[in-house]
């Protein structure tokens, strides 16, 4: 009753709280690692696949179980088709995804209005046996983790733009990550970054422009 009781608290403070504002210091590292489809700086390629990876470093110094959540929006009425969420990073000789396999709870990418009008957003939930050293996130953790594609095939989108940003996510997604204290559970919230030097706009993210318009606007 009581190991029952510590999964749903868990659970629990997975599906509840707000984003990445309240980050801090060694609460870990989520960061847009790179974008396949980046033709340039802050330019993307239009009328195609557009894949986003996300990298997590696991600064924390804790094993953890997580939740995050992206959305994908544009300030400008471009559209795309479709989005999804996968998982990305090495696999075992059997071709299981070796961190998927590290959470043994839950483990589930979902994705909410993924029509292509923003904002569609995508989350994933990664739950695992925190008395198992082989279970969660792992202390130390830092590699490319999982994608978000957005899938492009409207020309009228050159010149216009398309921003990738933390979110919260449908149906009760957070951006958190939860560990085990030993007598409950505690809260971490990871930074929301990225690798390639841009600058967050508050609101809208990390900005691409689709190539084939006028000079790229940086926003």
């Amino acid at each position: 009753m009581k190991r029952t009781s510590l999964l749903i608290a868990f659970l629990c403070a997975l599906l509840v709280g707000f984003g990445a504002d309240y980050a801090a210091a060694q609460d870990g590292i989520v960061s847009l690692d790179h974008v396949d489809g980046l033709v340039s700086p802050n330019t993307v390629a239009n009328s195609q696949k557009l894949r986003f990876v996300m990298r997590l470093n696991n600064d924390s110094g804790k094993k953890v179980d997580i939740s995050l959540g992206w959305r994908l929006t544009s300030p400008d009425g471009a559209t795309w088709d479709s989005t999804t969420i996968d998982s990305c990073g090495p696999n075992n000789v059997d071709g299981e995804n070796i961190l998927l396999l590290r959470f043994n709870t839950v483990a589930a990418f979902t994705a909410f209005s993924n029509d292509g009008i923003p904002a569609d957003t995508l989350g994933f939930l990664g739950a695992g046996t925190p008395t198992s050293a082989s279970r969660q996130l792992a202390i130390g953790y830092n590699d490319t983790a999982m994608a978000v594609n957005a899938w492009v095939s409207n020309d009228a989108n050159a010149g216009k733009h398309i921003c990738v940003d933390s979110s919260w996510w449908e149906p009760g997604g957070s951006w958190k990550w939860v560990y085990n204290t030993g007598t409950g559970v505690a809260d971490l919230f990871p930074q929301w970054t990225n690798q390639l030097g841009m600058t967050h706009q508050p609101g809208q993210g990390f900005c691409f422009q689709f190539e084939g318009g006028a000079a790229p606007i940086v926003l």
